[in-house]
């Protein structure tokens, strides 16, 4: 057995503890949004990444992944009202035995943590089988066995998978995890949001059923005053979706829920709609207005932005050219015309271009403002309708991220590339 000090939990996977889902219905609707965070990048905030050993010289790696923003970016918490639509694993979660679904909700009473952590990243070719063993896993092939589960550090076997619940970690040895190991994850992962959900459904069914008449009531108001309905909401969206990301969210779980404040913030109506795939943990969001229906705001994950690095100014400005074009493209299918092109990003103290990404701004002769947000390896992550009076002013002003819970001055760097 393997002691293991000064293990800190970190995040690939929000699973929340009771009270805070209860706090996630009471608080459905609310959308905080700041100045800093419509001037973001991505609209993500920064999260710590963290290396250490124990005092056998064991490294440990403070991971985290995309999975994290799924509260983050979207602004309406989804989280725990979310459920499978694929058959085949919600066929397999419905035969579990009731003992097991309460095992599940009791080892969640003694997990200290309010987030699942990882004890070292994975390498690139587990992130790859990863995503091809989360198809196969909803296709139907299944691991052969539970995850071992722990009470304590002191318990854990060096060359074991296996998660501590206590801590709410996820023990992976320094080898390459096999196939099996990996599918055991995905399986314990899947299985303890089923267990939660079934027991947050029960224990809230009163306040989740009042939130859904509200929502209906709502709804009804702004209908009555001309705005779309919920259906055509999803209608809209779907069809959005495909033309901003290129997806239909086919086998994805839908959410679209009625909110007063878009992430522009209060008095911009919206419904905010997410999809969602629990064994990817693909997710998309996106803001439609409530009026007319028009896209106000669309995101997606991207699991490889929790291990993005900065990179040399150089490197950007090479990057910035060609991520360029893509984004007028972009604008051209979403048959938006522009007069001005401005880029936006962050210089690291050390004078790299942070690892947030770029965001490349276009304005129209109308005055409006559209921001497309492009992580440094090519991913689109963000489109959204933005205040270009948010980003005017501030070439060469600092602004304060938090990484690794240090406060850190970034340089802005926000200049005009072109117009019409």
């Amino acid at each position: 057995m393997i002691k293991i000090e000064d293990l800190k939990a970190s995040v690939n996977g929000i699973y929340m503890k009771d009270e805070m889902r209860k706090a996630i219905i009471d608080n459905v609707e609310e959308r905080v949004y700041g100045t800093e965070d419509r001037r973001s990048i991505t609209g993500q905030k920064s999260m710590p990444i963290e290396k250490h050993s124990d005092r056998k010289g064991i490294k440990w790696r403070k991971v985290v992944a995309a999975a994290a923003v799924m509260i983050t970016v979207s602004g309406v918490i989804a989280v725990p009202v979310r459920a499978l639509v694929n058959s085949l694993v919600r066929e397999r979660l419905e035969m579990m035995p009731e003992e097991d679904v309460e095992a599940i909700i009791d080892d969640e009473m003694r997990n200290r943590a309010a987030a699942d952590g990882f004890t070292r990243a994975y390498t690139d070719d587990e992130n790859a089988r990863y995503q091809v063993l989360a198809e196969k896993y909803q296709s139907g092939i299944f691991p052969e066995k539970e995850i071992t589960k722990v009470d304590s550090r002191e318990d854990v076997n060096k060359d074991e998978v296996c998660f501590i619940v206590p801590d709410s970690i996820y023990y992976l040895p320094e080898r390459e995890l096999t196939d099996e190991e990996i599918l055991e994850i995905i399986d314990y992962d899947v299985k303890r949001n089923y267990a939660l959900k079934q027991n947050y459904d029960r224990k809230y069914a009163d306040e989740i059923a009042q939130k859904e008449e509200e929502q209906k009531e709502r709804i009804e108001d702004n209908v009555t005053e001309g705005g779309i309905t919920r259906e055509k909401a999803i209608e809209i969206s779907t069809e959005r979706l495909f033309d901003i990301f290129g997806s239909r969210g086919e086998g994805m779980d839908l959410l679209c829920r009625f909110s007063e404040n878009s992430h522009k913030g209060a008095g911009e109506p919206c419904y905010a709609v997410n999809w969602t795939n629990e064994v990817t943990h693909k997710i998309y969001y996106m803001d439609l207005s409530a009026q007319d229906g028009h896209v106000m705001w669309a995101s997606q994950s991207d699991p490889e932005s929790a291990d993005a690095s900065d990179i040399a100014l150089e490197e950007a400005v090479e990057k910035i050219s060609v991520l360029k074009k893509q984004a007028e493209e972009f604008m051209e299918r979403m048959k938006i015309s522009y007069e001005n092109v401005y880029v936006y990003y962050l210089e690291s103290p050390d004078g790299m271009a942070y690892r947030d990404g770029v965001r490349f701004i276009f304005e129209t002769s109308g005055g409006n403002a559209y921001g497309v947000t492009y992580q440094w390896n090519g991913t689109m992550r963000t489109y959204a309708e933005i205040d270009l009076a948010d980003y005017e002013g501030q070439n060469g002003e600092m602004r304060t991220m938090y990484i690794s819970g240090e406060e850190v001055a970034m340089k802005q760097i926000f200049q005009k590339l072109s117009e019409r």
